[in-house]
């Protein structure tokens, strides 16, 4: 009789287990909904990148540029980025180089001044990172030369610049434009499959991101290194208490319904990692500083304590754009969670069809491994690359993409993340860079 007893009371304590489960799973499964919104939302804009954006019209006068470049033990492709800044097609009383050697403990404050540059030398062990570094050159420069730039360039040390980049961005300046991104193409795309494919997932961003906002009169935003924006501004001084300031400023000067236009005459070349375990610790700050983003800015834009108020119609989708944008930040980690938690229920709840929910489970990968892989080969056909050179990147995109939702989750767990700088060591020259197919 006890026997019987204990064992009717394990099967209801099971079937109670079982019946939890199955509504946490049930949660769960709603909860994977919510991206669909977003998604849709980014696609029905995407679709607008396919073509091409038109030329801006020539500019009837010259804006005077502070070209700013914040470097960190930079000595290896410091002279070549300068060398390409001191041949662009514009006038050189127009605009002037500025180093900041941030905590350097090599040559590379030596090497700048040597090719011409103007060259800040700053120490501080505690406000490390560019942001602080471009918030201490801009108030520096302001102070020094009394305001007298129209304009800042930004480029990071390892980039290399196109010679006619300054004049297409200055076109558009001069026509409407308050902040400009130019068209950032990769220095090194076929150095690892790694680098091959951050190449793809700048050209995914130029076309699907930028491109299409800019045909529908939206605004984009900038991207840490190839930017430019009038120098009024910044005339308060460049503002920044995230890990991803060019996020951070995007998103403010939007509000305060500035125009962020992508220039993609305006080409300039990035290095970009080349193994797995140095992408990872650059793609985690990224992810740290969109949830900073959104912490620090969503609560502004729901309570409208923050910016103007929007002056047409185009205004408010960018807004709202923007809005949608600093949501997914925060809304991916949790529907990772989701998703974690709905597969490990449905194998523990599977019940002997152990096969069956394992295929269950991958069909939808592999439908948005195909999707993806789609994406980044349309970017290439679209920007005109090379499909043989970069067919391995291609394949490889999902899997480059993968870890970025469980790096989200992660990244919801308080800690300290410091900005730490990568190592370039890709030393070309400008001439070295094959023809621009964006603008052929």
């Amino acid at each position: 009789m006890l026997n019987d007893i204990l064992l009717s009371n394990d099967e209801n304590g099971c079937d109670k287990m079982i019946k939890a489960m199955e509504f946490i799973q049930y949660l769960c499964y709603l909860l994977l909904f919510i991206p669909i919104p977003l998604t849709m939302w980014q696609f029905s804009i995407g679709v607008f990148g396919i073509k091409k954006t038109k030329k801006t019209k020539a500019a009837n006068k010259n804006s005077r540029f502070a070209v700013l470049i914040c470097a960190k033990d930079e000595q290896a492709v410091i002279g070549q980025l300068l060398n390409s800044l001191n041949s662009q097609n514009y006038k050189k009383e127009d605009y002037t180089i500025f180093v900041v050697a941030d905590n350097c403990t090599d040559n590379t404050a030596q090497i700048a001044s040597q090719c011409g540059a103007i060259v800040f030398e700053r120490f501080n062990s505690i406000l490390k990172g560019k942001g602080y570094a471009m918030e201490w050159a801009i108030k520096k420069i302001n102070k020094e030369y009394n305001n007298s730039f129209d304009a800042f360039a930004v480029f990071d040390a390892d980039n290399l610049v196109d010679q006619d980049f300054l004049f297409y961005t200055n076109n558009a300046l001069q026509n409407g434009a308050d902040i400009t991104q130019g068209f950032r193409d990769t220095k090194n795309p076929f150095d690892s499959t790694i680098s091959g494919c951050y190449a793809i997932y700048w050209l995914l961003i130029m076309r699907f991101f930028h491109c299409a906002r800019k045909n529908l009169g939206l605004s984009c935003m900038v991207g840490g290194t190839g930017f430019a924006f009038k120098a009024e501004l910044v005339k308060d001084g460049f503002k920044s208490k995230t890990m991803t300031e060019d996020i951070e400023f995007s998103i403010n000067q939007i509000l305060l319904g500035k125009k962020i236009v992508p220039v993609s005459e305006a080409i300039f070349y990035d290095e970009q990692p080349t193994d797995f375990k140095t992408s990872l610790t650059q793609r985690f700050r990224w992810i740290v500083g969109n949830i900073q983003c959104a912490k620090y800015i969503l609560p502004e834009m729901m309570s409208n304590k923050t910016g103007k108020k929007p002056k047409n119609m185009i205004d408010r989708v960018s807004r709202f754009d923007m809005f949608l944008y600093m949501q997914s930040a925060l809304i991916i980690p949790f529907v990772t969670v989701a998703s974690i938690i709905f597969n490990l229920f449905s194998l523990v709840l599977s019940q002997g069809e152990l096969l069956l929910t394992i295929k269950n489970m991958l069909i939808p990968f592999a439908i948005t491994s195909l999707i993806i892989i789609l994406t980044a080969f349309a970017s290439v056909v679209l920007e005109r690359k090379s499909i043989l050179k970069n067919l391995k990147s291609i394949l490889f995109f999902p899997l480059f993409l993968l870890p970025l939702p469980f790096m989200s989750v992660i990244a919801l767990i308080p800690r300290k993340v410091e900005w730490k700088p990568i190592k370039h060591n890709c030393i070309v020259e400008i001439s070295e860079m094959s023809y621009p197919a964006n603008i052929a």
